[in-house]
C-alpha cells in the first residue's frame, strides 16, 4: 500500500525530525539474520536471547568503536545473529581472533556462516564459560583476553550469578582490557561498576529497544 501527502499539505521537515526519522531508519536497519527469523528463533528461546529485535547496524559500530581498533583477541558473550560481530571483525586485528559464543543452535548456524577465519563460533554457555575461560587462554597462549562483549541478558540471572560472571570476566581481561556490556535495562550496571570502579554508562537511542552501554576498563 502507498500513501501520498497532496503538495498543499507538504511541509519541509525540520532538523529535529529528520534527525528522529535518521535514528530510526538506523535503528532499523537490516541485521545478519532476517528479521522474522530472528524473531520467531527469539519467541522460542525469549530465556537466553531476551530480546525480540535484533541489535541494528548503527548500535554495533558504536559498540565496536567501544572496543577499539587493533584488539587480537575478543570474546563476545550471546553474539545472536551476528549484527555486532560482523562489526567486531572490523576493528579485529588482521592476525586476531574472536570466540563467539551463543547457546542458541539457529543464531550458532547463522554466525558459522559469516565466513571469516578469525571467527570461531561455540554454542556454549557463559556460566560454563566464565568459570573455565582460563582453558582457552592457555590454548592461545595470551594471560588475558583483550576485549570482552556482552549482549546476553544479564538481568535474567539473580542477582549473585550477575555479579559472578561480571567478577570473572575481569579476571578474564588482560590488563587494559575492556568490558563492553550492551541490555535494554540497566539493572546490571551496579555489578559492572563494583567489579570495574571506573566504568561509564551511557544510552544508546540508536536500537529498537534502546541500549544501556557500560564501557568497563580493566
Amino acid at each position: 500500500m502507498e500513501f501520498r501527502v497532496s503538495p498543499e499539505r507538504r511541509q519541509p521537515a525540520s532538523a529535529s525530525r529528520r534527525a528522529r526519522v535518521g535514528a530510526l531508519a538506523d535503528a532499523l536497519d537490516g541485521p545478519q539474520m532476517d528479521r522474522l527469523q530472528f524473531l520467531l528463533a527469539a519467541v522460542r528461546d525469549f530465556h537466553h536471547v531476551g530480546t525480540l529485535w535484533p541489535s541494528s547496524h548503527a548500535a554495533a559500530r558504536e559498540i565496536a568503536r567501544a572496543v577499539g581498533p587493533g584488539r587480537r583477541h575478543i570474546v563476545e558473550y550471546g553474539a545472536g545473529d551476528g549484527a555486532v560481530t560482523a562489526e567486531l571483525l572490523k576493528v579485529l586485528a588482521p592476525e586476531g581472533k574472536l570466540l563467539a559464543l551463543e547457546i542458541n543452535e539457529e543464531f550458532c548456524d547463522s554466525l558459522a556462516e559469516m565466513g571469516d577465519d578469525r571467527l570461531t563460533v561455540r554454542r556454549r554457555d557463559i556460566v560454563d564459560f566464565v568459570q573455565n575461560g582460563a582453558r582457552e587462554l592457555t590454548a592461545l597462549g595470551a594471560s588475558g583476553f583483550d576485549a570482552i562483549v556482552s549482549g546476553i541478558p544479564l538481568s535474567f540471572h539473580s542477582a549473585a550469578e550477575r555479579a559472578m560472571i561480571v567478577r570473572r570476566t575481569h579476571d578474564l581481561l588482560a590488563p587494559g582490557g575492556v568490558f563492553i556490556v550492551y541490555q535494554v535495562s540497566p539493572v546490571f550496571f551496579p555489578a559492572v561498576k563494583r567489579a570495574f570502579p571506573k566504568a561509564k554508562l551511557t544510552f544508546s537511542p540508536r536500537n529498537l529497544p534502546p541500549y544501556f552501554i557500560a564501557v568497563a576498563e580493566k
